[in-house]
């Protein structure tokens, strides 16, 4: 089992953008530079917000080749609210995040689960104030095999499978960055085995 930090201070961060239509696509972006992650996808006065959270992990200690066979987030939940509106869950796509100050192009809209590379959790599972844990899929473990020897970048926002929140409700989860006096967030690897395919030798017939 491999466990890797944040790459560097600065590494880990979170913005968001707002609308008057969903998802707010067309408005303008705003960095979230503290020392919380937030994930987020809110109605109020009339205007839509959605944040997106982003990490990139230091894998030059993890040998190319390797099979990934688990692997996941861990992370420092500060708090957790599903909303009235409900359904929610916490999703993840591959992202080469470049490190702060985060910009609009950093930012995506929410994102289907099905091409998600962690595994949907509902956002209501997620414990304040402790650390929780998020596992990747195949997709995700296949993600992190191949960026071995590199950087490893996830970006992390609520599902679009739910919809729009409805008027004056939210749901989030957020998280500490590496700014903040609690655990950082970690992603923790576990390998399996290499197979080692022998090809027969070809007999040699001595005359």
């Amino acid at each position: 089992m491999r466990t890797f930090s944040i790459a560097g201070d600065g590494d880990d961060s979170s913005g968001y953008k707002t609308h008057a239509s969903w998802p707010p696509s067309a408005g303008t972006f705003v960095a979230d530079e503290g020392q919380t992650m937030y994930v987020w996808a809110g109605l109020g006065a009339s205007v839509y917000e959605f944040d997106c959270g982003f990490m990139r992990f230091d894998l030059s200690a993890l040998p190319a080749g390797q099979v990934v066979s688990s692997a996941r987030l861990i992370m420092y939940c500060t708090y957790s609210r599903e909303g009235a509106t409900g359904g929610y869950s916490l999703v993840g796509d591959e992202y080469d995040f470049g490190g702060e100050p985060a910009v609009g192009a950093d930012w995506r809209a929410p994102l289907a689960q099905a091409s998600s590379i962690l595994e949907p959790k509902r956002v209501n599972t997620y414990t304040a104030a402790a650390l929780n844990d998020t596992f990747f899929n195949a997709a995700g473990r296949a993600a992190i095999a191949a960026a071995a020897g590199g950087f490893f970048g996830v970006r992390i926002c609520l599902d679009s499978d739910v919809g729009a929140p409805i008027t004056g409700d939210s749901a989030q989860a957020n998280f500490s960055c590496s700014e903040h006096s609690n655990p950082e967030p970690q992603l923790e690897v576990v390998l399996s085995a290499v197979p080692i395919v022998y090809t027969p030798a070809k007999m040699r017939v001595v005359s």
